[in-house]
């Protein structure tokens, strides 16, 4: 886990990633999949950022939140595989 400071090309700061997790899957698992954050970590709605594969994860459409504030799990949309994996970052 580090803080990362994200730039666009004009240089100007956007957000510090607070938290970036990898969770690999280990078994193949219909839709809906319920991932717990690893490190007993909490979120708020908006800053999460989830991705699946590489591709960025849309809230509503692949993944929903679960619980209330503080969460602490999501609930993937799509099917997963043996080998995926689900990156989840906390922005600040």
């Amino acid at each position: 886990m580090g803080r990362k400071i994200l730039l666009p090309d004009n240089g100007v700061l956007v957000a510090k990633t607070a938290y970036d997790k990898t969770v690999g899957i280990i078994a193949n698992a219909s839709s809906p999949v319920i991932i717990t954050l690893p490190d007993s970590e909490t979120y708020q709605d908006v800053e999460l950022w989830v991705e699946l594969r590489g591709q960025l994860l849309r809230p509503g459409t692949d993944y929903n939140f679960l619980g209330t504030e503080p969460r602490t799990q999501i609930e993937l949309l799509q099917d997963v595989k043996i080998g995926d994996s689900v990156r989840i970052r906390k922005l600040s």
